[in-house]
């Protein structure tokens, strides 16, 4: 399960599934699901053309420099990938009315927590929603990560991301490593193994494998 019973109670009141039309994007539930066994939906921009695993991809070694990422967090404090570096960085990109976004947040809270935030970080990037609106998600969540906003959609672009969510996993030398677009579970064993070994340095090559 992704999400305890108390987190289910929580989620029912934040997000609701549907064809939610939002800043071009739209929730997508049904089909998209079997495409992958943890991907419960994806929001997908229309007419987009998007591979849903809920599972870690990795990004073949010629693609691997990140682009940049600056952006604003809720408290109007400039956040970058690089003042992240030095240990894993997860970017997940977000919406709070992205149901299979709001479910896999317990896990991916979770697991940073369980490798330990000095060596994983999360930067969570909205999709440009009214900061109350995110506020709200957050308090009620109980966020404990880096919560940025992409008011106009500058790094959802940078990012090429066509659905929601969508996560990158940048490793310790701040080359992309892995790509996943759909909900997956962070505490699945094999991704949790793949992260750890990330954080604790014992990487494979770059765009070697997959896991989940």
């Amino acid at each position: 399960m992704l999400a305890t019973a108390g987190v289910l109670a929580r989620v029912g009141a934040l997000a609701r599934v549907g064809a939610l039309a939002n800043g071009g994007l739209r929730t997508a539930i049904g089909p998209l699901a079997t495409a992958g066994p943890l991907a419960a939906g994806v929001a997908t921009a229309a007419g987009a053309e998007v591979v849903v695993t809920g599972r870690l991809v990795a990004v073949p070694a010629e693609q691997s420099r990140p682009p940049p990422l600056a952006l604003s967090d809720l408290d109007g404090v400039s956040q970058t990938l690089e003042a992240h570096q030095g240990g894993v960085v997860v970017i997940n990109f977000w919406a709070t009315w992205c149901t299979p976004c709001v479910l896999e947040m317990p896990s991916l809270q979770q697991m940073r927590q369980r490798i330990g935030a000095d060596r994983v970080s999360v930067l969570a990037v909205n999709y440009g929603e009214a900061l109350p609106r995110i506020r709200d998600f957050v308090a009620r969540m109980d966020l404990d990560f880096p919560v940025l906003v992409d008011a106009f959609h500058f790094a959802r672009r940078d990012w090429r991301v066509t659905a929601l969510p969508t996560s990158w996993v940048v490793d310790r030398s701040g080359r992309l490593r892995f790509r996943v677009a759909g909900e997956v579970d962070w505490l699945d064993p094999g991704v949790f193994a793949r992260l750890d070994a990330l954080a604790r340095g014992r990487p494979g090559r770059p765009g070697s494998g997959s896991a989940g």
